[in-house]
């Protein structure tokens, strides 16, 4: 049990720290480039290298997401155990994996556009 509740931590602690820079750093990111792309561009920006890194940068964002996503989940789940017996590593495991997973959700899914 305390094998589980420590790789619960870790996992939810590797998963919380990519759900801050997927909020801080990729996120704002991924909306610059949407204002870039959708603005009005000439003809030949359509297949260029430019429009290309923009796409890009807008899939990073979901791509991160969906990683923090499962990662939360999997933390969320090895959690579960250790926090039923009482053990606080357990729950600080649990609750990170609850947080990171809907942080994951509201970028990596469609879920709350």
């Amino acid at each position: 049990m305390k094998a589980l509740s420590y790789l619960s931590v870790v996992l939810g602690i590797l998963s919380a720290l990519a759900a801050i820079y997927l909020a801080v750093v990729v996120a704002p990111e991924a909306e610059s480039a949407s204002n870039i792309l959708f603005s009005l561009q000439p003809d030949n920006f359509y297949g260029s290298v430019e429009h290309l890194n923009l796409l890009a940068r807008m899939e990073l964002k979901i791509t991160v997401g969906v990683a923090v996503l499962f990662g939360g989940i999997l933390a969320l789940i090895l959690g579960i155990y250790p926090a039923v017996k009482k053990n606080k590593l357990g729950l600080i495991g649990l609750f990170l994996g609850i947080i990171s997973a809907l942080v994951g959700a509201a970028y990596g899914t469609h879920m709350f556009s």
